[in-house]
């Protein structure tokens, strides 16, 4: 009987034939998409509703703002577990792991306090936490080299597609619901549990099987670790990302209530949908994104580009009274915090010696560490805000710590080829 496996020479990583058509890889990463999309929309709907839930349960500021920094606190240990659990499941159970977690977030609305409220967002920060991790790997098992640049930038800006979504449709959601915030926390959820069912029917392995990595001749958990721990690039992209996912984290949990308290624009005004006017301008951002990689080939020079654009922009928002100035700031706002993504995010999956299992290794630490400095961002944010009566300062502050990315564009590998080779 012949073998019908092939082995790379390089390494003791098996590559076993793909038994699925080549079209079942999309129906792999509409799931993966989508799963996030909705997690997105439920994450920023806390936002729309932080004032109804400070009144409702007599809470200060700081106190509210748990109800996204929950979620984001529980992106601190989720990433650490991620690989972990993918090297004990393997990817397809520990996707689904993820997404069930995901659909925690249907006792939010059902908690009879806040501290079962906060339990119910912190379980689904964690299924949140690993689906972001697992997106590397997944998207490495199932997709060619070249695809990967547009999946990459499409799977990184799902969460922004759904907080755009919760941003614009969750106001008017709630008032068709009798203005009722937990109906509409109960629509979100649902809609997980069904991807999270869609999930376990079609969810795959690529090579037909769900072997854990050990098994397969990779190294050991713990030895995963360590070398990512040890490995230079791991610290010098999450210096670059950290910076930046403080300020999106404040971002998208102070922003909506920092328009809605101000005194210079008026309840109906645009101003109020400059946060989803950032995450819509998000996309286009991408897809620019991916374009110039196709062309240029190189990924610093686009990361560089979004850095010089971000500072400024993010604090035209707070800092600007004039509504078409703040709208024309939410518009570049979203190209900086998403220009570069794409190309960001093919870095790890390009390094020397790049496989999925490492590449998970990495991301836990990644998303571990980033996700730590922006729970404490957020919260710093907020506690600022109650000292001062102001958010700027803590706007200030994190807008500047966005500059991370400029900075760190400078101390990242290159791992894209210009298309204007030297002659030899």
């Amino acid at each position: 009987m012949p073998d019908n496996r092939n082995t790379h020479k390089n390494s003791n990583i098996e590559i076993h034939q793909n038994p699925y058509p080549e079209w079942y890889r999309f129906v792999i990463e509409v799931i993966l998409f989508l799963t996030y999309v909705v997690f997105g929309m439920t994450f920023a709907a806390a936002g729309s509703f932080l004032k109804d839930i400070m009144k409702e349960l007599s809470l200060t500021l700081s106190q509210a703002s748990f109800l996204n920094t929950s979620v984001t606190f529980a992106k601190v240990f989720g990433p650490t577990l991620a690989a972990f659990i993918a090297a004990k499941l393997g990817l397809k159970k520990a996707f689904l792991l993820a997404s069930t977690l995901i659909c925690l977030g249907i006792f939010a609305p059902l908690a009879p306090d806040y501290p079962m409220l906060l339990l119910a967002r912190f379980g689904m920060g964690i299924g949140g936490a690993l689906v972001i991790v697992y997106f590397t790997p997944i998207t490495m098992q199932w997709f060619s080299k070249e695809e990967r640049i547009f999946v990459n930038g499409i799977n990184f800006v799902s969460i922004s597609v759904g907080m755009m979504l919760g941003f614009f449709i969750t106001d008017p959601l709630i008032n068709a619901l009798g203005g009722s915030w937990k109906k509409a926390l109960i629509i979100y959820s649902s809609i997980s549990i069904f991807l999270a069912i869609m999930w376990l029917i079609f969810g795959k392995e690529k090579d037909g099987k769900n072997i854990p990595a050990q098994k397969t001749g990779n190294p050991s958990c713990i030895s995963g670790y360590i070398d990512a721990l040890k490995d230079k690039n791991t610290w010098k992209i999450t210096f670059a990302y950290a910076g930046t996912l403080c300020h999106y984290m404040t971002f998208i949990t102070y922003f909506p209530t920092f328009y809605k308290n101000s005194p210079f624009f008026a309840t109906d005004s645009w101003v109020l949908k400059a946060p989803a006017i950032v995450m819509l301008s998000g996309i286009p951002a991408v897809l620019t994104g991916i374009m110039l990689l196709k062309m240029f080939k190189l990924r610093i020079p686009i990361i560089r580009l979004a850095g010089c654009i971000l500072v400024p922009a993010a604090m035209g928002m707070f800092l600007f009274k004039g509504e078409a100035s703040i709208l024309i700031c939410a518009v570049l706002t979203g190209f900086g915090m998403f220009l570069w993504r794409s190309p960001f995010f093919t870095i790890p999956q390009e390094l020397p010696g790049a496989t999925p299992e490492k590449a998970g290794y990495m991301m836990s630490i990644f998303w571990a560490v980033s996700y730590t400095a922006a729970t404490i961002a957020v919260w710093s944010v907020g506690r600022l805000t109650e000292i001062t009566g102001t958010f700027i300062p803590g706007f200030i502050l994190v807008s500047i710590l966005a500059g991370s990315l400029l900075v760190g564009s400078f101390i990242i590998p290159e791992t894209g080829q210009s298309r204007i080779k030297k002659n030899s």
